[in-house]
Order: structure tokens, then sequence, then C-alpha cells
């Protein structure tokens, strides 16, 4: 089953001013709602967490090979 609400959440006033700094350095000025999904999306990408989730899996260990070894 897919839970596709939205939830909000409560950050300190330390970690807003830290997303405020880092959203000015991005080119695309992210909002510090956008900003903070993409931080949290690359965390949980980076540690596996959102395979299934319309990521890229790479290949299955079966079909792995020295052709395909990059």
């Amino acid at each position: 089953m897919t839970d596709n609400r939205d939830d909000t959440i409560t950050l300190s006033a330390a970690l807003l001013a830290g997303l405020d700094h880092a959203g000015r350095t991005e080119p695309d000025r992210p909002s510090r709602q956008e900003l903070a999904t993409r931080i949290i999306r690359e965390w949980l990408l980076a540690r596996g967490h959102l395979r299934g989730q319309g990521c890229d899996e790479g290949k299955r260990p079966d079909d792995l090979n020295t052709g395909n070894d990059d």
C-alpha cells in the first residue's frame, strides 16, 4: 500500500536557518519545503531506503557480469 499523504514536521530555528542558508546557495533557489524534501530524499536514497519507490535500483545480482561492470 502506498501512503501519499503529506506530513508536517517541526524544525528548530537553527535547522530552519540552515535550510535558508543552503537554499540561497542553490542555483534554483528552492523553497524550504522543496530543499528539505531533496535533503531527506537524498539521505534515504544513499542508505537504500527508497528502493521500489520509482528510483533506479540498478541491475539485479544475477544480471551482473564483466560486460556491465562500470
